[in-house]
């Protein structure tokens, strides 16, 4: 089984793992929150409830340095973009030298008509 970011680079990987992060603490959190909406009184379960109220936190922490690093990535590399069409070291600066263009998604061309 291989990670769904084997096959990505530079930003698209770091967001690739950064959404990750964040759709499996939401996941977690919305798990924990189902098991304990039940619970009225946090003191008479112990050690048992304040071990999940700690990875309760740990998750809202990973959600958000999840949510931050998303919105850096993304303006990163819109202002990479950006920058590189405006100065001429676009695509078309880019086309003979060999460098593959990297996309999030891929596009097939062979479906177009």
């Amino acid at each position: 089984m291989s990670m769904p970011w084997s096959k990505f680079e530079g930003p698209a990987k770091v967001l690739m793992i950064l959404v990750t992060i964040l759709l499996v603490s939401l996941g977690l959190c919305g798990l924990q929150w189902g098991i304990f909406s039940g619970i009225a009184d946090t003191r008479s379960g112990g050690f048992f409830v304040g071990i999940f109220l700690v990875l309760g936190y740990a998750e809202l922490l990973a959600i958000a340095v999840s949510l931050v690093g998303t919105v850096v990535v993304l303006a990163f590399w819109g202002l990479r973009t950006l920058y590189r069409r405006l100065s001429g070291h676009g695509l078309a600066a880019t086309a003979g030298k060999g460098e593959e263009i990297q996309t999030l998604f891929p596009r097939d061309d062979d479906d177009r008509s």
